[in-house]
């Protein structure tokens, strides 16, 4: 099953990455997803009824796909919140959802997502109870929670729930089985999909939401308190009933048997039989009297949800954690972690169960990383509460000398996650579910900002300043959003837009709380700054700025070329300059000069400027052609170099010594063959790349790996080396701890050769070699890959880009008429390589057509030429992409596609 603990490196160099890989069927990458805007403004209000037309205009255009109407609710502010569930030929389609939010002239806007099915055939060939078999056998669940008398109240047998899954990572989808499992042994909880075709797991998203780091601690935190208790014959115990359900709190006794849990009594006051136990209490209290009071929602679930706390779970247990039912905390390992029972660590697992019941974020990728950053954000709102201070670390308090903190949400950059999307830490791989943890830092580093105010330079370049609004207003935003706006799959994109609507229902458009909120997402890297738009929509200027003039090229270096250019003009005010290699966007500056650095030595380039101002418009593209200095071309060219599975040989590598073998075993980590090497024979073992590959002038190369570690001794060690014609240099080398490799687990590792460390040549091979002994180490290794890669770095001050695929999709239905639709645009093969034919259709002509990326930038405009032909896509980066056309008629339509 999945753990939730990465592993640090044992014994590796800087550039090296290692982590407990997930078990999976297949691996997946990670790919950007965009079906649809995650939020749309609506410049005129609409009919209610019109709510699911509405949605399905910008839904694919697939006839089986439906929208039911699953729940309505009204707030506070008198809104109401109108809920559709997306259906296909009748089977819902799990975690897609679409919201109409209405005020009392109609519908003011609309947010979710949806996911683009496809045809796929929607009889089971399976029995539920065939894919429960399935999800047990293949999450190696021993003793399932059904079967134990520690299974929580209201918890049986799963029946399995028939649903379409769709996979946005590989734009599928499947007819699937969808189980609440629960593992009393190993300790598991998760929504299970399981195809109901084939019986493969398709995913598994996670309910018991780790603290997911070894943290410390020797003594409770808060003093003495007063918490409340119930007394029965005399003897005080954990127990109270004055918040909504109540509160109750036992002890596991070290154990892990649900069962055996007791109360924890004392015969008098002060209550102190047991400090960990008051602290759990008290934690539970706070956060219960934190929602109540602040935000008017009865417990958890705003239903008066009992709040159960289990301690003392385990022995020598360092975690904490939510199980869809309960609190459970470890004791820490008695050394150097003590008790997890800090009062925002409460506050923290609690949140998840608000998560749960409001959002419902599926808990990998982006919105797994908002789950947790919510989770990190009402944590520090609990301690603040009780304690009027707060200070922005979680889990401090629970280390020795209150060295405990797990992530800083003033500074996450402290702990090696990122305080701006796509900066410096950002994580992009499948480890700790796609980053939810470390990309938490996000959402962490804004709300802060909102709350506290900040000005500075985040990873982009990007120079901000923003008044904060203190606790209670950003906090009251960020609930809001929470529990109204936000959907299981949202992204970062939907997080920005739903805060921005969420201060606006609350204070106003355009007021002081909608231009911190908008300010400090600009700040993190999500989205353009405040331009007197309310939402991510649309703005009132639509004049673009003039063309840049004299572009020239000064300082033509092998590797850098020196941009400048005389200043266009706007009738408002330009904000930037965008920067372009081709059509490839390399990054927005403030000045009229930038420097591009990472070309290859005798290369020709085509650079190009165009203007920006605040409202999103873009001027014409000033061009310039230049030729780096030195060599003769042909330098190394970015991508995949090798990918070896081993399903039908060596794949590209030579073995070395006896001891390597490819075998077929279980310990492959996709589908049945592996290489083995094994240091028996007292020779070192290898394999080394058969051909030699050009990888001169690029900026780095990763050789990423799987491998699983067999009866690896203390102190064994293999590495991974490098050849550019000069002899074998170690890469990186990865030693087994005290404890060794975990027998049958895998782990992932990737090895980073940069250009500033190694000398990249035109003959690069690669080898990895076990360590020479006669111990019978063995190393499974597995879908190993080598990919080349060539940065270009701008230099200057970048700008996000103003232009918002919002604001486009929300002309679709301006003057308050709503679009008929009738062009049709069409995208084939999908996903692609180097080309694309493009279909356009309709009654009016084309008036244009523009690729976007996943961030919303304009990469490309269309020419007339290209309307209804092949194109190359050659030029553009691996990832999603969406096709925006507009015809004289004023209708719009919007495709999406995917680069390989």
């Amino acid at each position: 099953m999945t753990k939730f603990t990465l592993l640090v490196v044992l014994a590796a160099t800087a550039s090296t990455v290692l982590a407990q890989a997930p078990r999976q069927a297949a691996p997946r990458q990670t790919v950007p997803r965009l079906e649809a805007p995650q939020f749309v403004d609506l410049p005129a209000a609409k009919p209610l009824g019109a709510a699911t037309e509405l949605i399905k205009a910008l839904a694919p255009d697939v006839a089986e796909v439906e929208y039911a109407l699953s729940g309505t609710e009204s707030d506070e502010l008198g809104l109401r919140h109108v809920t559709y569930q997306q259906t296909y030929r009748g089977i819902k389609v799990d975690g897609y959802t679409y919201t109409a939010h209405a005020n009392k002239d109609g519908i003011y806007s609309l947010s979710g997502a949806f996911a683009k099915t496809g045809d796929i055939d929607v009889t089971p060939q399976l029995r539920p109870e065939e894919g429960l078999a399935a999800a047990v056998r293949l999450l190696h669940v021993e003793r399932p929670m059904w079967e134990s008398a520690d299974a929580p109240e209201g918890y049986t047998r799963p029946a399995g729930e028939l649903v379409v899954y769709y996979d946005a990572a590989t734009d599928r989808a499947e007819l699937a089985y969808k189980y609440d499992l629960y593992s009393a042994e190993p300790l598991y909880r998760a929504w299970v999909y399981i195809s109901a075709t084939t019986g493969q797991l398709l995913a598994e998203d996670l309910r018991i939401h780790h603290v997911n780091t070894p943290v410390t601690g020797a003594t409770m935190y808060n003093g003495n308190k007063t918490i409340n208790v119930d007394l029965t014959s005399g003897v005080y115990r954990l127990r109270q009933t004055l918040s909504g359900g109540g509160v109750e709190t036992y002890s596991m006794n070290n154990g892990t048997t649900y069962g055996r849990a007791t109360d924890i009594t004392d015969n008098g006051t002060p209550f102190d039989a047991d400090p960990a136990a008051i602290q759990a209490h008290y934690g539970a209290e706070q956060t219960y009297d934190y929602y109540k009071t602040t935000h008017n929602r009865n417990s958890y679930n705003d239903a008066g949800g009992k709040l159960l706390s289990y301690v003392h779970y385990s022995r020598s247990y360092v975690n904490a954690y939510w199980d869809g039912s309960r609190m459970t905390y470890g004791d820490g390992d008695g050394k150097s972690y003590g008790p997890l029972v800090a009062l925002d660590i409460a506050g923290h697992e609690l949140t998840h169960g608000v998560t749960e019941y409001s959002a419902a974020l599926v808990y990998r990728n982006e919105s797994g990383a908002i789950n947790e950053s919510f989770s990190d954000i009402f944590g520090e709102m609990v301690e603040y509460y009780a304690t009027g201070s707060n200070d922005w670390q979680m889990g401090t308090d629970i280390g020795i000398n209150r060295s405990g903190a797990l992530r800083s949400m003033d500074n996450p950059n402290l702990f090696g996650d990122p305080d701006t999307y796509g900066g410096t830490n950002y994580y992009t791989g499948t480890g700790d579910n796609g980053g939810v943890h470390i990309n938490s830092g996000v959402q962490n580093k804004w709300y802060y900002i909102l709350a506290i105010g900040e000005s500075g330079t985040n990873d982009l370049g990007n120079a901000y300043a923003v008044t904060g609004l203190g606790r209670a207003k950003a906090a009251k935003i960020a609930y809001r959003n929470l529990t109204v706006y936000l959907s299981a799959n949202s992204d970062y994109a939907g997080a920005r837009a739903g805060a921005i609507q969420a201060a606006t229902d609350l204070y106003g458009a355009g007021s002081a709380e909608v231009i911190a909120t908008t300010n400090a997402w600009y700040a993190v890297g999500v989205g353009a700054a405040y331009s007197g738009s309310t939402g991510g929509g649309t703005t009132t200027d639509t004049q673009a700025p003039s063309t840049p003039t004299n572009l020239a090229a000064v300082n033509v270096t092998d590797a850098s070329v020196g941009l400048t250019w005389t200043a266009s003009t706007d009738n408002v005010g330009v904000t930037g300059y965008k920067v372009y290699s081709g059509a490839a966007l390399l990054g927005t500056v403030t000045a009229t000069s930038a420097n591009v650095t990472g070309l290859t030595a005798g290369t020709t380039y085509t650079f190009g400027v165009s203007a920006v101002d605040a409202a999103g418009n873009e001027s014409a593209k000033a061009t310039r052609t230049v030729t780096t200095t030195g060599g003769s071309g042909g330098g190394g060219t970015a991508g995949q170099l090798l990918a070896s599975y081993f399903e039908t040989g060596d794949d590209g590598w030579v073995r070395g010594g006896v001891d390597a073998i490819r075998t077929k075993t279980t310990r492959s980590y996709e589908g049945s063959y592996s290489m083995r090497l094994q240091d028996g024979s007292g020779v070192a073992s290898s394999i080394t790349t058969q051909s030699a590959y050009n990888v001169s002038g690029l900026s780095a190369v990763d050789v990423k790996f799987y491998f699983n570690a067999y009866s690896m001794e203390n102190g064994k060690s293999f590495k991974v080396e490098y050849n550019g014609g000069s002899g074998w240099q170690t890469v990186a080398r990865y030693v087994a701890g005290a404890g060794g490799f975990a027998n049958n687990t895998f782990y992932v590792a990737t090895a980073t050769l940069s250009a500033a460390d190694y000398t990249l040549t035109s003959a690069a091979k690669f080898r990895i070699q076990v360590e020479a002994t006669s111990n019978n180490d063995q190393v499974f290794f597995d879908q190993i890959t080598i990919t080349s890669r060539n940065t270009f770095a701008l230099s200057g001050a970048p700008l996000a880009s103003s232009q918002t695929l919002d604001a486009l999709y929300a002309q679709a239905f301006a003057d308050g008429e709503e679009s008929s639709l009738e062009m049709s645009v069409a995208i084939s093969p999908n996903p692609a390589t180097d080309y694309v034919n493009i279909a356009i259709g309709g009654e009016g002509d084309v008036q244009r057509a523009q690729i976007f990326n996943v961030t919303g930038q304009l990469v490309r405009t269309l020419m007339d030429s290209e309307y209804n032909e092949q194109v190359s896509i050659a030029e553009l980066s691996a990832g999603v992409y969406v096709l925006v056309v507009e015809d004289t008629k004023g209708e719009m339509r919007s495709v999406r596609f995917v680069k390989r």
